[in-house]
């Protein structure tokens, strides 16, 4: 009898219109559950990243601007502990240098273009804008020595467009000429349209200056492959600086292998570039080992389905020695990391709605390291092995906390809680999961997950109307993380 991983969530939101919620004894305005406006003050938090000696941690926060209707983040830093809390400035993904003297983060420019900046984090923090780019910077790393910084950018592809509408006045606004789309594979979830350029990889000294471009080509660096292992690119330097890893096809792709994806490495000083591995695969996230002879990645071979389930692979940075160690898993890793001494690859897997943080020796023998009903992300690890992460539940907003992956950790201790201005004295609905058998058109048998949301003052011995919100997968899944529209929901009583 066959499984499939459905996911199914439940919800139960109240139908009611002001005039229909006192008939159920309902304010909608009690102050004791979530309201729509809390929205507008609800933030969130991401990335942290903590320091090489691992006492300071970096993070994001990220609110509604309410009179520009748009999102802005700010930096902030905190002591390893949670204490200390402080704003530094405006701006995002910031990472740490390798000697844990400087940050860099992106910000806009003086004409509202990304570009890539440095903070010293000494009592002057002096800032720095590094790149004056007319492409913009995304996806950057540092280099080991923190001489360089290597980034991905979009060059733009000539237009062979060559039709011109007549009789258009000089200087007059008409809409833009039409796209010229030529490729099947033009568009790609959460990235958007493709056809515009190709992306690349830039290097340029972190005092400042010229980027350099190392790879170019009508082929684009990072993974453009199907499900959840799709992503930003991902670069790996080595550990001697003169090497780059990276995901992505490194050379023109024709149909139908639009999916096609290697485990390549650049010269940064020749632009050399090397395909590691073979075949029409679908790899990414390469990640160089701290000795540099090995690189630990990710996805799948040749295929013929919607989602195959990514396997965890290492090969020899010389292109040899490609093995497989981690494989049958519930679903594919991601967040992938080495630790600190070489023996193990750290990762994050989905499973039955959490996400936790798995282990897995060179010899594919895994570890459990975090366990429970709750979405973990690893953003980054210390030189002595200590991760700084984000976790949630279905009853806790999302925080920042830290913890050591060489032995199986303990419950996590938030270290923020951004939101407790307009959760505190709140009750949240309790969230129950549910499994259930169910049959399909063939007979075939699937087990399947849910949630139920109550509303806050639950009352099992009153009627109420049911939402369901329905996910089949099987690329993503709904997860048990804390949900506000579900929440928001089922507090109006509905």
């Amino acid at each position: 009898m066959k499984k499939f991983a459905l996911f199914v969530s439940i919800i139960l939101v109240s139908l009611f219109t002001l005039g229909l919620s006192s008939a159920f004894g309902h304010d909608l305005e009690e102050s004791h559950k979530i309201q729509l406006k809390d929205y507008l003050d609800y933030e969130t938090i991401s990335n942290p990243q903590i320091s090489p000696d691992g006492s300071t941690v970096l993070y994001s926060r990220r609110r509604i601007d309410k009179m520009n209707d748009k999102f802005v983040t700010t930096l902030w830093v905190m002591d390893e502990d949670g204490s200390n809390k402080r704003q530094l400035l405006k701006g995002s993904g910031a990472k740490w240098s390798p000697d844990g003297s400087r940050i860099a983060f992106m910000s806009t420019d003086d004409n509202d273009k990304p570009q890539l900046f440095i903070r010293h984090m000494d009592g002057e923090g002096l800032v720095s804008q590094i790149t004056s780019f007319e492409h913009s910077p995304r996806s950057f790393y540092w280099s080991p020595k923190g001489d360089k910084i290597a980034f991905v950018a979009r060059v733009p592809m000539k237009d062979d467009w060559s039709v011109k509408l007549p009789g258009k006045p000089k200087g007059a606004k008409w809409t833009k000429d039409p796209a010229s789309i030529d490729k099947l594979h033009y568009r790609q979830d959460r990235v958007g349209y493709t056809f515009s350029g190709y992306d690349h990889i830039f290097v340029v000294p972190a005092t400042g200056g010229t980027p350099r471009q190392l790879t170019d080509g009508d082929w684009n660096v990072g993974l453009r492959g199907i499900g959840v292992i799709a992503g930003a690119p991902v670069l790996s330097w080595s550990p001697d600086g003169k090497m780059i890893a990276f995901d992505g096809a490194a050379k023109p792709i024709e149909n139908p292998h639009w999916f096609e994806s290697h485990i390549n490495i650049v010269n940064v000083k020749t632009k050399d570039v090397t395909t590691l591995t073979k075949g029409h695969p679908t790899f990414g996230s390469p990640q160089f080992s701290p000795d540099g002879k090995n690189i630990a990645f990710s996805g799948y071979e040749k295929h013929d389905t919607s989602y195959p389930v990514p396997n965890l692979y290492a090969i020899n940075s010389k292109g040899s020695d490609m093995r497989v160690l981690a494989e049958d898993m519930p679903d594919g890793p991601s967040a992938l990391n080495w630790s600190p001494n070489g023996n193990e690859v750290y990762f994050t897997m989905d499973y039955e709605g959490a996400r936790n943080i798995h282990a897995v020796n060179m010899s594919g023998e895994k570890r459990i390291i975090t366990t429970g009903d709750q979405v973990i992300n690893l953003s980054s690890l210390s030189d002595n092995g200590t991760a700084a992460l984000t976790f949630t539940s279905s009853n806790h907003p999302g925080a920042i906390a830290v913890t050591s992956l060489s032995r199986k950790s303990q419950k996590l201790k938030a270290l923020t809680n951004v939101n407790a201005d307009i959760f505190d004295g709140k009750n949240f609905g309790k969230v129950e999961e549910i499994w259930y058998e169910s049959e399909s058109e063939t007979g075939e048998s699937a087990k399947v997950q849910g949630w139920i949301v109550y509303p806050p003052d639950f009352d099992e011995d009153q009627t109420y109307p049911l939402l369901l919100s329905i996910h089949g997968g099987p690329h993503a899944m709904y997860n048990s993380g804390f949900n506000f529209t579900f929440q928001e929901f089922a507090a109006r009583g509905y």
